[in-house]
């Protein structure tokens, strides 16, 4: 017969496993459906801007409620640390990336020795970036590029460096960034869009030159349809600028051909007008902002293309009443927009411009007339933007009221415009002699003193 004691402690030990297996059994279970919810929400497809839908953030929340009971029922389990990274997963694929910070370091300070660290890294600094603390993140992806060379994230870490740097206005170090990507991953995603943002930190450096070197090389070598077409529309706004319209017009022939495509269409015809009213075609463009606003009302385009059509009526055709109606037409596209509130602002300076010339007139007969004069002049320059009507109201001041309190700053004014806004050596040179030998006692003959060698000889 067999030995009862050994019998004894055979069936306690049984008794053992049998007690301890439901325990082990539901933490292992738990643990199996949040990873298969987080799997089902992985698989779903993602909304148009790429967030996700409903139905995946529910599968999301179920994996972190799942993870959150492992913790709560098991807290000794061996499974906790992967609970913890797998939450910090589901919510940086919601797009709440303060809790997935808050998980990450809860990871970090309990399992301080823990094997994710590129996945940590990673995360920790897109969700830094995402909540505008740029210089952890650049530190945290940089840790990631140096540490795990190898890594999968390294291209989209390298692009982050690259942005991080660009919101912090540092042009230079986001250039080099986005160059580094270029040169440490032969191909991907992240390399059209390393070649697109280059193009414009060079364009913030005044490099419109090496923009356009990098614009071409996308064309070139891209593989993203999309950021090709984004650096074709970036290119003809260079070349706008450079004044090379022939050469825009070409690029525009292409990009009107397939701008619906990326729904890009009113951005590409608003590009288009405003070729047409650099080149001085002021009727086509005009015709060409009303046909935007009629194809896409009660839009932002709509109301953008609305302003335009005011600016090119107060500045171009000094039709300051057509102005005004182009401008009241903005907010009733769309009542609040970046384009309302410079309409709005346009239209009250130019009001009070026209209610001052209708109460005084081209000269006022008393002592307020240089005042009322000099508030004209400003009124043009500094709230209608137009530096161009600006030139003679402040001339007016000088020549009708010549030893009033506002002619020197008139003068200076003068002096601003010409070396600032109109790039006018030779007008600027001209002004500043005119301060200095008519009001030389002034403050603003003294401030311009240098000015004649800081602009040299006029051509």
């Amino acid at each position: 017969m067999p030995d009862r004691r050994a019998t004894a402690l055979l069936a306690a030990a049984l008794a053992l496993v049998l007690a301890l297996a439901p325990a082990g059994c539901a933490y292992f279970n738990t643990f199996s459906n949040a990873k298969k919810y987080y799997r089902e929400a992985e698989n779903l497809p993602r909304g148009p801007d790429g967030d996700v839908t409903p139905t995946a953030r529910k599968k999301y929340d179920q994996s972190i409620t799942k993870c959150q009971k492992l913790m709560d029922l098991y807290p000794a389990s061996g499974l906790v640390d992967d609970a913890l990274l797998l939450m910090s997963r589901a919510y940086f694929q919601k797009r709440e990336y303060g809790r997935c910070l808050n998980r990450l370091g809860e990871l970090d300070e309990r399992f301080p020795d823990h094997e994710f660290g590129e996945e940590v890294l990673y995360m920790r600094g897109v969700c830094q970036l995402e909540n505008g603390d740029e210089s952890r993140a650049i530190a945290a992806l940089t840790r990631l590029a140096d540490e795990h060379p190898e890594s999968k994230h390294l291209a989209e870490g390298l692009f982050r460096i690259g942005e991080a740097e660009y919101r912090l206005g540092n042009w230079e170090e986001a250039a080099a960034a986005f160059a580094n990507l270029l040169a440490r991953v032969d191909r991907g995603e992240w390399n059209d869009k390393a070649r697109l943002r280059i193009a414009h930190a060079l364009r913030e450096l005044d490099r419109d030159e090496e923009a356009l070197a990098a614009l071409a090389e996308l064309s070139a070598r891209g593989e993203d349809r999309r950021r090709i077409f984004e650096g074709q529309m970036l290119r003809a706004e260079i070349l706008l600028d450079l004044k090379r319209y022939a050469e825009c017009r070409a690029i525009m022939a292409d990009i009107l051909d397939v701008a619906a495509n990326y729904q890009s269409r009113p951005e590409a015809l608003l590009l288009d007008a405003r070729i047409d009213e650099q080149e001085g075609k002021l009727d086509e463009a005009i015709v060409l902002l009303e046909n935007i606003a009629q194809e896409f009302p009660r839009s932002l385009h709509a109301a953008e293309a609305w302003y335009r059509i005011g600016l090119i009526r107060q500045v171009r055709h000094r039709d300051l009443e057509g102005a005004v109606q182009a401008y009241e037409q903005v907010s009733r596209e769309l009542p609040r927009s970046v384009f309302t509130d410079l309409a709005n602002t346009k239209k009250r300076a130019i009001q009070e411009y026209l209610d001052v010339r209708a109460q005084f007139g081209e000269e006022a007969p008393d002592s307020s007339a240089a005042i009322m004069q000099f508030r004209l002049a400003e009124n043009q320059f500094l709230r209608l933007e137009d530096p161009e009507a600006a030139v003679p109201e402040y001339r007016k001041v000088l020549d009708l009221y010549p030893e009033s309190s506002q002619a020197p700053s008139a003068a200076y004014a003068l002096c601003y415009i010409y070396r600032y806004s109109l790039a006018d050596t030779a007008a600027a040179l001209a002004a500043v002699d005119y301060l200095r030998e008519n009001y030389p006692d002034s403050e603003a003959a003294a401030y311009v003193a240098r000015w004649p060698q800081q602009l040299g000889s006029a051509p």
